[in-house]
């Protein structure tokens, strides 16, 4: 399984150098968490998960595209993606300790900028895996062949 979403530039108080207390933050949150939540069922189309869905975990990429072309750090881009990742993991059941975060990419602007997440199931002994991710399969001891 492997999906995306795209999602609004979260808004500036949710990036860690906003320096605003939890109090500042706190509607921003739920409103990046809702929509992050709503997003992926939409791109799920609805199907429900459970815990063992994802034995192995999902991995997520994350493409950071900005409004504008002030500088910014990939660290607060990512800390700034908390609520999202939330979401997402309210959406698919799943505790967010089982996402594998791989690396981000600061890309260039778009009009009003956007986060888009590709999320994936990590099977890692699928051939996809294997071909896609550069993954070495392990094969277990005693079974050499």
């Amino acid at each position: 399984m492997k999906f995306s979403i795209n999602l609004p530039w979260p808004h500036k108080n949710l990036f860690p150098n906003a320096g605003k207390s939890s109090l500042y933050k706190a509607s921003h949150t739920r409103k990046a968490r809702g929509d992050a939540n709503l997003m992926t069922k939409a791109a799920t189309r609805g199907l429900t998960f459970s815990e063992n869905s994802f034995q192995f975990g999902v991995s997520i990429t994350r493409i950071y595209s900005p409004p504008n072309r002030n500088r910014r750090d990939k660290d607060g881009c990512d800390a700034a993606t908390k609520a999202y990742l939330d979401g997402i993991s309210d959406a698919l059941g799943i505790d967010d300790s089982k996402f594998d975060l791989e690396k981000s990419q600061l890309v260039e602007p778009v009009k009003n900028g956007n986060m888009c997440f590709i999320i994936r199931e990590v099977s890692p002994f699928s051939q996809d895996a294997i071909e896609d991710d550069g993954f070495v399969t392990i094969t277990p001891m005693g079974e050499q062949g």
